[in-house]
């Protein structure tokens, strides 16, 4: 089957309409339901691009078909190439004016078809190629893996491997598998953690957990030989939770049952009130530690206890250096009365204390962050003109030079001021798809034109992702080349989206890419079993370009809050949520 039949277009060289036709094509072929179909698929993209960027082929030339064989289209072989099937009539036809015709329209075959061959059967060698040093790294490390498992920095170059992008790219080759399935019990027969380690990276589920997923023999044979070591640590994880529950109980029912009922109250009591003192005594100490650790430059009052929950403590205590800035720090308890998350908003306020000197607006956030903790508070900047982020960086580089205290902080966020979603702007986007950095900075250790350079962008994706509607038609047209540079990075890493081209009276003002992604999360839990669900999604900024290139005409809210679409006489919002759920966008259509 040829390339251009796979992806269903007529031979062209405007990568555009490659990439268009490949990810209209993903819609219908998905890598879980169809594997060795969309691997075809992908080999006939990637064969498209090569046609379409080599300069040297007539605009009429033919491309090279693509084999229909099971194992050519799984490995992607230089050999998966072929010859077009010959024209020439068999033998016995007795029309001679056609086969003498036919065999000089073969004569006549220009240069460039068998160029373009050449070159695309160079491209599926150098895929194989590469495969095959990565299949052979594999092998030689598999080889030695029986005699230096034992060895802890062995157990970690596995685990790291196996979550690596080398192997997931050859992960699914049949031999590897087939292999993986014959050698795991003689290689690694006395070892779990690089076991353990396969099971995930193969993504195999429990048999509670399969439904009707079935695997093929070879796949089969590998779970088969791995999932003993996941039942040893279910059954190991169901037993240290049981062992945990009956301690407590055993607690309870050591107070219940101590003594005579008048001395058991007074032990009661005792225990209780000694073990609230101790906690509180515990927390402050813990309080003043971890700010001593933190902030190794100032010194703080003893810290009060001013509320206590069952699972919450907050303390407050001042900076001695800062009489006036009043801290807060909060610790979070598990249900032993276990310290195991604590937030503080010291360097927020001390960042606010500075930057007002310099006329900067400062605020704070909830972590959350790649790079930072879920539960810390984070120092935020805001900058409100596009026009001057020049100068605001240069601003921010200058007083993090000038007050080393503020050289303290772990890192500070950079926010653009009146945004809908500013915790998105910090993030860089939400959960499951970040189409810019997060805007996290360490200014003490970098210039104002590299903080500019990723500000800007950052300022430009936000924007075109969860705020469309609020930019101008000169914004449009400034920015628009800059966004196309960043949607061909975007669509290498989302590459089950579309492009869509923003046109005004006419013009073609900017190209957009429109990716969708996947959440996974899970739908509910029976009987401690997690049923996963898999939404795809599309942020609330791209549904207002997919609801446009669908040709719906969304208008902007007149405070910018949102947008409005009409149906059927009725009109509908969007905006309060940063992103929708794609099967919801496409029953509104």
């Amino acid at each position: 089957m040829g390339i251009w039949e796979i992806l269903g277009i007529s031979p062209v060289r405007d990568k555009r309409q490659i990439k268009r036709a490949y990810a209209a094509r993903t819609k219908e072929i998905h890598p879980e339901d169809a594997p060795e179909e969309f691997r075809l698929l992908y080999a006939a993209y990637q064969a498209a691009l090569q046609y379409a960027e080599n300069p040297a082929y007539e605009e009429d030339g033919s491309s090279a078909l693509m084999p229909d064989g099971e194992e050519s289209a799984r490995s992607g072989d230089a050999h998966a190439l072929q010859e077009p099937e010959s024209t020439e009539p068999e033998k016995g036809d007795e029309s001679v004016p056609e086969r003498e015709a036919a065999k000089a329209g073969q004569d006549e075959a220009p240069d460039e078809i068998i160029r373009e061959e050449d070159e695309l059967g160079a491209y599926f060698e150098r895929q194989a190629r590469e495969r095959d040093k990565k299949i052979a790294l594999f092998v030689e490390k598999w080889k030695n893996i029986r005699s230096e498992y034992w060895k802890q920095e062995v157990k970690d170059w596995w685990k790291n491997y196996l979550e690596s992008e080398d192997f997931r790219e050859i992960q699914w080759y049949p031999a590897l598998v087939k292999l993986l399935g014959e050698d795991m019990e003689r290689q690694l027969s006395n070892d779990d953690t690089i076991r353990l380690a396969f099971w995930d990276a193969y993504g195999f589920k429990d048999y509670g957990e399969e439904k009707n997923y079935t695997y093929q023999e070879d796949l089969q044979k590998l779970r088969k030989a791995l999932y003993p070591v996941y039942e040893r640590r279910k059954r190991r994880q169901e037993r240290e939770l049981q062992e945990r529950i009956n301690r407590q109980k055993e607690e309870k029912s050591n107070k219940v049952y101590a003594g005579v009922v008048c001395l058991a109250l007074a032990i009661f009591i005792l225990s209780v009130f000694g073990k609230h003192v101790g906690i509180a005594t515990e927390g402050r100490m813990y309080v003043e530690s971890y700010m001593e650790k933190k902030y190794p430059q100032d010194k703080f009052s003893r810290p009060k206890r001013v509320e206590k929950t069952d699972n919450r403590a907050v303390y407050e205590m001042s900076s001695l250096s800062h009489p006036d800035i009043s801290v807060t720090v909060e610790l979070s308890y598990d249900v032993d009365d276990e310290i195991y998350a604590e937030s503080e908003d010291y360097g927020e306020q001390l960042l606010r204390y500075y930057g007002e000197q310099y006329g900067f607006t400062c605020g704070g956030m909830t972590g959350a962050f790649r790079t930072y903790p879920a539960r810390e508070r984070i120092a935020v900047l805001y900058y409100s003109d596009d026009d001057a982020i020049d100068e605001f960086c240069a601003a921010v580089i200058g007083m993090f030079q000038e007050q080393e205290e503020l050289q303290q902080l772990d890192f500070v966020g950079i926010c653009k001021k009146g945004v809908l979603y500013p915790d998105v702007f910090v993030r860089g986007g939400v959960r499951g798809c970040r189409p810019v950095k997060v805007q996290i900075y360490r200014p003490w250790e970098m210039d104002s034109s590299q903080m500019e350079d990723m500000v800007r962008e950052a300022d430009i994706g936000y924007m075109f992702h969860f705020e469309p509607w609020n930019i101008t038609w000169e914004q449009y047209r400034e920015w628009g080349p800059a966004y196309g540079e960043m949607c061909e990075r975007l669509e290498e890493e989302y590459e089950s989206g579309f492009w869509y081209t923003l046109c005004r009276n006419g013009e073609d003002i900017c190209s957009i890419y429109i990716p969708i992604y996947t959440y996974d999360g899970y739908d509910s839990v029976i009987e401690g079993v997690y049923f996963e669900t898999h939404t795809r999604m599309i942020l609330v900024g791209d549904t207002y370009f997919y609801l446009m290139a669908e040709g719906a005409f969304p208008e902007a809210a007149e405070d910018g809050s949102g947008f409005f679409v009409e149906k059927g006489g009725e009109s509908y919002f969007f905006g309060e949520d940063e992103e929708e759920e794609l099967s919801d966008v496409e029953e509104f259509l």
